[in-house]
């Protein structure tokens, strides 16, 4: 479950940089060069700079930060969320451990 969550968000976070060249959904890229973006609503991640030089400048600090507020952080409320279900289910199943 884990790897098909990881691996159907990928795409869809790709779509929503500010800028950048797009994703090639539903079209494999040899076939077709069009290029989708998210609602530019959704178009909140900073684009990362392209290169090692760059990315460890003041631009690649706000790219990180764009990425710990609007990926990391989500990711990590929705998984301890689950985690607490899950220990939850568990308890009123009397699966919890002793």
């Amino acid at each position: 479950m884990f790897l098909f969550v990881a691996i159907a968000s990928h795409g869809a976070l790709d779509a929503c940089p500010n800028g950048g060249l797009g994703v090639a959904f539903l079209r494999p890229w040899p076939w077709s060069r069009e290029r989708f973006f998210a609602p530019e609503a959704l178009r909140v991640i900073e684009v990362s700079p392209i290169g090692l030089g760059r990315f460890l400048s003041a631009r690649g600090v706000v790219v990180l930060e764009s990425e710990l507020r609007w990926i990391r952080l989500p990711a990590l409320a929705v998984s301890l969320m689950l985690v607490g279900a899950r220990r939850g289910w568990s308890r009123r199943r009397g699966g919890g451990r002793a």
